[in-house]
């Protein structure tokens, strides 16, 4: 039971954290106001999380494993095509819905140090594998794929930073992203 219990609490917490990172940005929300959204303690707070950075940390963890697995759904199509375009519409919905904190990510999250450098390291890893997984029946050899999946992932990034450090909205701009990196991956 109590395991049940400390994890609602935790769950509270993040949600919490999640919404006012989302909203405000990480840099302009404090604990007090996580905890007094979560409706928890300051003591609950500091027993799940020995700081702000870990529980952002935390957070992008917890984000990250969702829209891996969401991609990896949505990986499921008829061709790579489809396949390709599911999976980028549904990643940039997911980074636009968190507009504040995937800036965080993609711009500020360097000050925290080596623990989220291993983590975004860990994320790119993960990616780069999806796509190549994707590759698979385009008849690359495996450099090529690799050049292509490097391609890929750097091209997104680039594109969610301009996007997110404008007005322009991920998902209103997504299409056309999409079907010309499509033309840079078709064969």
């Amino acid at each position: 039971m109590r395991t049940k219990k400390t994890s609602v609490i935790k769950n509270r917490i993040l949600k919490s954290a999640l919404r006012l990172f989302s909203n405000k940005g990480y840099h302009y929300t404090n604990v007090d106001e996580i905890v007094e959204d979560s409706n928890t303690s300051k003591g609950a707070f500091y027993f799940y999380f020995p700081g702000k950075k870990d529980l952002v940390i935390k957070l992008v963890e917890e984000l990250s494993d969702q829209l891996i697995k969401k991609i990896e759904t949505k990986a499921k199509g008829d061709t790579f095509e489809e396949i390709f375009r599911s999976s980028l519409k549904e990643g940039f919905r997911i980074l636009d819905k968190y507009r504040e904190l995937t800036k965080f990510i993609f711009i500020e999250a360097f000050s925290l140090g080596p623990q989220f450098e291993e983590q975004r390291f860990s994320v790119r890893k993960k990616l780069e594998k999806l796509f190549c997984n994707m590759l698979s029946d385009q008849r690359f050899e495996e450099i090529e794929k690799y050049i292509v999946v490097t391609i890929i992932v750097g091209a997104i990034t680039e594109f969610v930073i301009d996007s997110i450090t404008s007005d322009k909205s991920l998902a209103e701009i997504s299409d056309l992203f999409i079907e010309k990196l499509l033309k840079i991956v078709k064969k």
